[in-house]
């Protein structure tokens, strides 16, 4: 369906100028139309917020993951007063605090570290 214009005035070309100026012309609407768009709406942002919440799931995962992986020691060190896991030159893992001058316990024999993980905490329970 298209857009119909009157002329009342005789005046063809200054109703086209007039009608020219109107940003968009749409065409009558019933309200079902509305109503359809407004479910539609509804529906996307459903879908996105249940996106939104799945894709902080996985970001989570992932920070989890790269937490759980070792950094060499020549790459990157630990933020100064951290206690970490760290693996050492001989082949040993343990755990060492790392401060300003360095590893505290096992000094220059830690070649690899990585943030301790979670603490285990049963089903219901809290920290």
């Amino acid at each position: 369906m298209g857009l119909f214009i009157v002329n009342i005035h005789g005046d063809i070309e200054g109703d086209y100028e007039i009608i020219k100026q109107i940003p968009s012309a749409e065409p009558c609407r019933e309200a079902d139309d509305y109503e359809n768009e407004i479910a539609d709406l509804h529906n996307r942002l459903d879908i996105a917020e249940y996106d939104k919440e799945r894709y902080k799931e996985e970001i989570t995962i992932l920070e989890t993951k790269s937490k759980e992986k070792w950094i060499p020691v020549s790459e990157r060190l630990p933020e100064i007063g951290s206690y970490v896991l760290v693996f050492l030159k001989d082949g040993y893992i343990g755990t060492d605090d790392y401060f300003s001058y360095g590893f505290d316990d096992f000094k220059d024999d830690v070649i690899a570290w990585m943030p301790l993980p979670e603490p285990y905490v049963e089903k219901g329970e809290s920290l």
